[in-house]
């Protein structure tokens, strides 16, 4: 929601929206689009397959008819576009794609903005995804990949304290 208003402050009169890989880093999707405008409908499917990620830099294109255009915006019309790389710790998690008519050019400041709501992003997601991952290796076992004694404790705690029906079988296999 933070994404989406930014965008529509900042980018009022342009589709933009925020694209980001699943946890395979195989594929992208939208996940946020500036209000009142359709999908820019990127078609970069993988982060890596973004010029922008690959060159972990912001990108500008004027036109995408030109020679020098991203291979994804030439299917797509007479566009101009302005792609940011979203990384937290040089891991590529998405991109930031505005798009505009021919010739469009936001100004520098704007540019720096989407930069920044880019960075953010990336902070929060990275931090939220790295918080899950302790979590997990916190509650469970190493070598089985089974809940341990204290993720198991708080479970049947939970269950017990909903009183619901349940059952526990426990092996030691050694």
């Amino acid at each position: 929601a933070v994404v989406e208003r930014s965008l529509s402050k900042i980018i009022p009169d342009n589709p933009g929206e925020l694209l980001l890989a699943d946890s395979s880093k195989a594929h992208l999707r939208s996940v946020v689009t500036n209000p009142g405008f359709a999908t820019p409908g990127c078609g970069v499917t993988s982060p890596w397959s973004c010029p922008a990620v690959r060159r972990a830099a912001t990108l500008q294109y004027d036109d995408s008819t030109s020679l020098r255009a991203c291979p994804h915006l030439a299917e797509r019309g007479e566009i101009s576009s302005v792609c940011v790389p979203v990384s937290f710790m040089g891991d590529a998690m998405g991109v930031l794609h505005v798009t505009g008519e021919v010739g469009w050019e936001p100004p520098a400041l704007h540019i720096e903005a989407l930069e920044i709501i880019a960075g953010q992003s990336a902070v929060r997601l990275g931090s939220i995804r790295s918080f899950m991952k302790a979590e997990i290796q916190a509650n469970t076992d190493v070598l089985t990949g089974l809940a341990n004694r204290r993720a198991t404790e708080d479970h049947i705690g939970a269950s017990m304290a909903r009183r619901e029906r349940s059952s526990v079988a426990i092996a030691d296999l050694d």
